[in-house]
């Protein structure tokens, strides 16, 4: 069942690929010295911190979690019920991580949009 372990891992790549894209687009459209919105609650920050870290939180985290499955997914001894339940798992959290950031993002670069911060 390392197939699935496989296609799970390509799964991953691509979905942390499109977060660091996003992210990487973000961050050429913010002006320099601008601190970004990394919690926010309708609207209103609730904290910031430079655009480096803001903008790789979230990937990160992400990537924490993706290696955390990994390994749960080639764990010695699975049986084929696990291994199809990680995959499983594996393919419904990727895209859900994805979702979650562009929301995070989108709602972001509104709050910096309304200040000024985005270049136009």
């Amino acid at each position: 069942m390392l197939i699935l372990a496989y296609i799970g891992d390509a799964c991953w790549v691509l979905a942390l690929a499109l977060m660091a894209g996003a992210a990487r687009d973000a961050s050429r459209r913010v002006v320099e010295g601008a601190t970004f919105p990394l919690l926010y609650r309708k609207g209103q920050v609730v904290q910031r911190t430079s655009k480096g870290w803001a903008l790789s939180a979230y990937p990160m985290m992400a990537l924490g979690f993706s290696l955390i499955l990994m390994v749960e997914s080639r764990r010695p001894g699975a049986s084929v019920d696990g291994a199809w339940l990680m995959f499983g798992l594996r393919m419904a959290t990727a895209p859900l991580a994805v979702r979650l950031h562009g929301l995070w993002l989108a709602g972001s670069m509104e709050i910096l949009k309304r200040e000024g911060a985005v270049k136009p």
